[in-house]
């Protein structure tokens, strides 16, 4: 091609560049309108998003939590919704039996309803009932004793295990994948073997005595499990602290998941997931400016919504 070609082509496309500049660049707002709505909502865009002059503006309106009502109840937005759905899709690998069992689902909707920090999932004076059948929605209760929802009694029970004293292993793993996001893989498929075959297992060694998130270590501060079936029940750790997360002295679930919270890790993890939502993809290397400012934000307030506002309200997110 010409370089006069090249000049004329770039005129054309200036051209087309000012007259959508200056019927306010309608095309572009729709554009933004339709990624909003669909990337917060998973729906199309209501008149209200469409019509505004900068769909970027509404983000922090759809994110907040709706007016009480007049009988003393909150309901659900839909971004919470969706939202709730996703985050417990992400930390259950496949749908629980019964709504007691997909846990993170209603305490992420309760956290959101409520304006809470993204902490009280995890460490926050809750727990996760069972509704009064199968066919109802859990129900979230305000108890001294609870740790997110990791002490409600559905969920200990479907993550407990099989290993063959106890030992809460699958706790321990979906308890440092859902807050901090780390992964592992099994090895083999070893049907609950002992502690001290595990030990002198080569293949099992590095994920389960880990100096960091050795699931074996992991599962010594938590509450071991007695029985099977619905006369399940849990009894006190008796293995005395462990050393953990690089360094730290732990002796309880408490101790753990209030250790992972504080970290930078967590913050991490929070930005990760608001990214993951919002794309529906992990972040990319280019996008490291958005996400230090996730992490800004996330920070400043500790709550999940300013993490995803972060990164809708970016310029970028529109483009």
């Amino acid at each position: 091609m010409s370089a006069l070609r090249l000049l004329s082509l770039g005129v054309v496309l200036a051209a087309a560049g000012a007259s959508a500049q200056s019927d306010g660049g309608v095309e572009a707002r729709e554009r933004c309108a339709r990624r909003i709505a669909g990337a917060l909502l998973g729906t199309g865009p209501d008149t209200t998003l469409l019509n505004a002059a900068n769909p970027q503006s509404l983000v922090a309106s759809i994110l907040a939590p709706a007016a009480v009502l007049a009988d003393g109840g909150v309901p659900t937005t839909p971004f919470q919704e969706k939202f709730s759905r996703y985050i417990n899709a992400t930390f259950n690998s496949v749908p629980g039996m019964v709504p007691a069992e997909d846990a993170p689902y209603a305490l992420t909707k309760y956290v959101l309803q409520n304006g809470l920090p993204w902490k009280d999932l995890f460490v926050g004076p809750y727990k996760v009932n069972p509704g009064v059948d199968s066919t109802v929605p859990a129900v979230v209760v305000t108890d001294s004793t609870g740790l997110g929802y990791f002490r409600s009694r559905t969920w200990m029970v479907r993550y407990a295990g099989n290993e063959t004293a106890g030992y809460r292993l699958v706790a321990a793993y979906r308890m440092v994948n859902n807050v901090l996001g780390v992964k592992l893989t099994a090895a083999q498929n070893t049907g609950g073997i002992d502690t001290a075959t595990r030990a002198s297992n080569p293949a099992c060694q590095g994920c389960h005595f880990d100096p960091v998130f050795g699931l074996d270590l992991v599962a010594k501060v938590l509450s071991k499990r007695v029985g099977t079936g619905s006369s399940m029940t849990f009894s006190a750790p008796t293995d005395g602290p462990q050393v953990l997360l690089g360094g730290q002295t732990i002796s309880n679930d408490a101790q753990l998941i209030n250790a992972m919270v504080a970290s930078t890790d967590f913050r991490f993890r929070a930005c990760r997931l608001a990214a993951g939502f919002l794309y529906g993809r992990p972040e990319y290397q280019c996008e490291g400016a958005i996400f230090d400012r996730c992490m800004t934000s996330f920070a400043a307030t500790g709550k999940i919504t300013d993490a995803i506002a972060a990164i809708a309200q970016d310029p970028s997110f529109c483009q």
